[in-house]
């Protein structure tokens, strides 16, 4: 377990502990005489429903609630980091250009190389810069400023760029 699990887990558990503790002085004080084994075990059955609940949201897939005759799209996946530069996509048409769309392209980017040649950008910058191309490069290089993000066809030429990454050679 991580120390951020451990930390988790701590206040979970700190969090049923303070729980329990309540319910039972609070039916103390009304001068009930609650079991404090039954009580424990009713705040441990829902802390543990909770938790559950929260731990595999993350993990179950979207539903779908259109009705049966539209077909979903699945053009974006559900990688977070798709959604992450879709939304951040959205937000510079309003706000201007994000530094964070930068660091999320290039992140793409580098999975997308080594996924499909198996190149890490860090560990051979050579291989990789005759893999990606001097646009790429460049583009990897820039400042979050400098990258030209706030330019619709720059950014498109961009992306199309780290689409394109193994379907042919540069």
């Amino acid at each position: 377990m991580t120390a951020r699990s451990n930390a988790l887990w701590r206040r979970r558990l700190l969090g049923t502990a303070v729980l329990w503790f309540v319910v039972v002085s609070t039916l103390g004080l009304a001068g009930l005489q609650p079991s404090v084994l039954v009580m424990a075990a009713i705040v441990l059955a829902v802390a543990g429903t909770i938790w559950l609940t929260l731990d595999l949201a993350d993990l179950a897939d979207p539903i779908d609630r259109r009705p049966s005759g539209e077909v979903a799209s699945t053009a974006f996946g559900s990688d977070s980091r798709v959604r992450a530069v879709r939304r951040q996509l959205g937000d510079q048409l309003r706000f201007g250009a994000d530094a964070r769309l930068h660091a999320h392209l290039v992140e793409l980017l580098d999975e997308r190389l080594e996924s499909t040649y198996g190149i890490r950008r860090t560990d051979d910058p050579a291989r990789a810069a005759a893999m990606l191309g001097p646009e790429l490069m460049a583009f990897v290089g820039a400042t979050p400023i400098d990258a030209g993000l706030a330019d619709p066809h720059h950014l498109a030429a961009v992306i199309t760029r780290i689409e394109s990454i193994g379907a042919s050679t540069p």
